[in-house]
């Protein structure tokens, strides 16, 4: 009888000091990460995505599903028009509203991925300020654009007025 015995304990150490790596990385991210089980309730939620949402760092988040922190109309367009394909390319990214918990809307730019035993990695990350800006920039854009060529907003004024039938005062100057 030959017994050969193999010491692995510094491959155990090695694997086990990369999986502690891997999960700093995850908790230090700046993004929000989450995982969700088959029936979308959050499994895991790093403290940016808890941060994000306005949930309680000792919340139980296995109450918590995706739906239940994105507006209803959202969620149903999504599952409705954007889960298929999630689906058939195992990922989806995207743009998606988002519920903080005190009500406000979120603007979040979303990567999602299916695990091959059907959970789904989220990772988000909350660009409302960038959209509002983005918003006031265009915005600007056309009131600068109105002040510029004053003619030319009267011109589409009257077009509009023409096509609807109806007189329609310019409400830069108040004039029909």
């Amino acid at each position: 009888f030959v017994a050969v015995q193999t010491d692995i304990t510094a491959l155990k150490n090695s694997h086990q000091k990369a999986l502690q790596l891997r999960i700093a990385a995850i908790e230090a991210s700046i993004d929000g990460i989450a995982i969700s089980d088959r029936s979308g309730q959050y499994i895991y939620m790093n403290a940016a995505h808890r941060e994000m949402f306005g949930i309680d760092p000792n919340a139980e988040i296995q109450t918590i599903r995706w739906t239940d922190i994105t507006p209803a109309d959202v969620a149903a367009n999504f599952i409705e028009q954007e889960w298929p394909r999630m689906e058939a390319d195992r990922r989806w990214r995207g743009k998606l509203k988002g519920i903080h918990r005190d009500g406000s809307i979120l603007d979040l730019d979303v990567s999602l991925a299916l695990t091959p035993s059907g959970e789904m990695i989220c990772i988000a990350r909350d660009i409302t300020e960038r959209e509002r800006t983005e918003r006031e920039r265009i915005r600007l854009g056309e009131d600068l654009q109105i002040a510029l060529h004053p003619g030319q907003r009267q011109f589409e004024l009257v077009q509009r007025a023409g096509a609807q039938g109806t007189l329609v005062k310019d409400p830069v100057t108040g004039e029909n």
